[in-house]
């Protein structure tokens, strides 16, 4: 593993599109709140894990794209983690606001609408899943370096290096927030 998968650089504006009558972008200047949000319902429904999973040398991207997908469908989560991702033009983005659109995207009936829904899910849901795995891993070192381990030393000693390679691969993000 411990290969890197190169996702298309966003353009610095991301194009808006319509869903639900309404305009609505990828959000590229997410608030940690915002991140949060979204990196709670990605790890309830096992994504990250997921996403650890993939070995870019043998599985196919598209697999891991509808896997995750569905997957996030299953657990119930894939609207809010959608109404987290996509910010409306000329609105400051909040949880409730989010919860709200879930529940809109979850209604769009329109054939058009659904099929620029779907068009946009797949990559920014990878793109996210390389940020949440970095937090993941973050969270992880953080955690592991807070007082003495089992044998009473200090974690910080013991641990040097150890998550490392806790994530076995990344999407590079440039360009994004």
């Amino acid at each position: 593993m411990g290969s890197t998968i190169e996702a298309p650089e966003a353009p610095a504006e991301e194009r808006a599109f319509t869903l639900a009558n309404r305009s609505f972008r990828r959000a590229t200047n997410t608030t940690v709140d915002q991140d949060a949000f979204v990196i709670k319902r990605m790890r309830s429904a096992g994504l990250v894990k997921m996403w650890n999973e993939f070995n870019p040398q043998t599985d196919k991207i598209n697999t891991l794209i509808e896997a995750v997908i569905l997957e996030a469908f299953e657990a119930g989560v894939l609207y809010e983690i959608l109404g987290g991702m996509l910010v409306e033009d000329g609105v400051k983005w909040s949880r409730p606001y989010a919860m709200h659109n879930a529940k809109i995207f979850r209604d769009i009936t329109d054939a058009g609408e659904k099929e620029t829904m779907w068009d946009h899910v797949g990559g920014m849901i990878i793109d996210f899943l390389a940020i949440a795995a970095r937090f993941s891993r973050i969270s992880q070192s953080s955690s592991d370096n807070r007082g003495p381990n089992e044998s009473g030393e200090n974690r910080n000693s013991n641990n040097a290096g150890r998550n490392s390679e806790a994530i076995p691969h990344s999407i590079s993000t440039s360009g994004t927030d």
